[in-house]
């Protein structure tokens, strides 16, 4: 996920990621604090579920 997320940066996409979507907690946490959000949106599941919807 880390290289398609930096690569798709780099590559100037808008880029959204689900902060709720991981089974390891800890690990994710740690990703979606210190490096996704530099790179993307992070929104829950939840977020981009209602987002899609209005869409």
């Amino acid at each position: 996920m880390l290289s398609t997320l930096r690569q798709a940066f780099d590559l100037d996409y808008d880029l959204v990621v689900a902060s709720d979507a991981d089974p390891d907690a800890d690990i994710h946490a740690l990703l979606m604090e210190q490096v996704v959000n530099q790179h993307a949106t992070v929104a829950s599941v939840a977020e981009i579920q209602g987002v899609l919807a209005r869409a």
